[in-house]
């Protein structure tokens, strides 16, 4: 009982230190256990040990003294001991003593949650990579980088409540293997999503062409009218910041969407910033005929040719022929990116984007698209 009471006051005397409460999308948390220090053991606590451990029986006490008075000439004491000593021993013992400065064997394991239920490897990745053995350690220290949402810029930022419960076991393999002392440390972690803004672009020219026969392309830009980014600058510091975590961290793509959908924000930000006239909308755009484009473009719903959606996998828009989002019509979707793990599952990133490179027929309606778009509007 005594070595399981010295086992549990180590685990009970480990911490953990953290930075989870500065959690943010990209940014790793790093962990530290810090094991217990070994307690002050009483003689009574070694002895009671030492009986429970040992045989005594085959022990031998040389050169015994009790009391200060020697017993001359009695030899060695051989045999069981009963009772207990009073005085000193001088001399030594012979035999083999398991002694309770064997260093405690401490094993650590990390279980990443979220919303209370243990999560997938894609959902996180730790370094160093924890052990899939349950009886070795993971690392005393750790970094592990938590896969964050990708939220609608214009809807609410709840973020993902993540936890990481850390088991320590301490033990003495050498005394006693039978005797084990566990602890379990949770911690809770906020993470913040990444805001991301839908967007639909709307250009001049077939495949966003910046010229063409030197004629100059046009972009109508619009975002949701409940989204933050209010004007071109903060939109494009919007994008890049979901960019510029997915490409820091090339490695865990897969956490944040993969390089596919990194590639398309970068094209979005290039359009605005090449584009040579470039027009804003907060909000749906009801008649092409009314922004403020120069003269020579101002009937931008003959010119029309091609469009890109982008944004959470759950958002749509769509163009109309007639102003006032009337007559034919077609309806664009932000495919969810799927990504495959290294184990083949498949999972849902939950951003998406389609890009409609040249405008063919309505899908709704008959007739030729291209240069007939009047309108544009959000849907979901």
């Amino acid at each position: 009982m005594a070595l399981l009471q010295v086992a549990q006051q180590i685990a009970d005397l480990t911490r953990v230190v953290h930075d989870g409460d500065r959690a943010a999308p990209g940014v790793p948390i790093h962990f530290e256990v810090v094991p217990g220090v070994l307690p002050a053991l009483s003689s009574q606590t070694v002895f009671d040990q030492l009986k429970s451990s040992h045989d005594f029986s085959t022990l031998k006490l040389d050169n015994v003294e009790f009391d200060n008075a020697a017993i001359a000439g009695l030899g060695p004491l051989t045999g069981g001991i009963a009772g207990g000593f009073t005085g000193k021993v001088v001399g030594g013992f012979t035999g083999a003593l398991k002694m309770l400065t064997d260093a405690p064997n401490i094993v650590v394991k990390y279980l990443v949650t979220k919303d209370g239920q243990a999560v997938e490897n894609y959902e996180f990745f730790a370094s160093p990579m924890l052990n899939p053995v349950a009886a070795a350690s993971d690392g005393l220290r750790l970094s592990l980088l938590l896969r964050p949402e990708i939220v609608d810029s214009a809807r609410r930022l709840t973020p993902l409540r993540y936890g990481v419960a850390i088991t320590i076991s301490v033990s003495f393999p050498t005394i006693d293997p039978t005797i084990v002392a566990t602890r379990r440390i949770d911690i809770s972690i906020l993470l913040p999503p990444l805001a991301l803004p839908t967007v639909f672009l709307i250009g001049r020219h077939a495949k966003f062409r910046f010229f063409e026969n030197g004629d100059p392309g046009a972009l109508l830009v619009m975002v949701r009218a409940g989204a933050p980014e209010r004007d071109l600058g903060a939109l494009v510091e919007s994008i890049n910041k979901v960019a510029d975590t997915i490409y820091k961290l090339t490695d865990y793509a897969m956490l944040f969407g993969g390089l596919e959908f990194a590639d398309k924000l970068a094209l979005v930000t290039e359009l605005i910033d090449r584009t040579p006239y470039v027009h804003l909308s907060v909000g749906n755009m009801g008649d092409f005929e009314d922004f403020g484009f120069p003269g020579f473009l101002a009937d931008f719903d003959d010119d029309a040719s091609c469009s890109l959606l982008i944004g959470t996998s759950k958002s749509s828009a769509s163009i109309h022929d007639d102003k006032g989002f009337t007559g034919n019509s077609k309806r664009y979707w932000a495919n969810d990116i799927i990504l495959t793990t290294p184990n083949n599952d498949e999972i849902s990133t939950g951003v998406g984007y389609f890009y409609d490179h040249f405008f063919q027929d309505w899908e709704f309606g008959g007739g030729g698209m291209n240069d007939s778009a009047s309108s544009a509007r959000f849907l979901d």
